[in-house]
């Protein structure tokens, strides 16, 4: 692997690791709201 092969790969694995957090917070929110709105 070169420097630029690492550097891109770390970039989009940042990329795909921020992107699934969104994800995650995006479903936990709406779990939460759900909860909140049934009790």
């Amino acid at each position: 692997m070169s420097l630029t092969n690492d550097h891109t790969f770390a970039t989009s694995a940042a990329m795909a690791i921020s992107t699934s957090m969104k994800s995650v917070g995006a479903l936990m929110t709406c779990v939460l709201l759900s909860r909140t709105q049934n009790s």
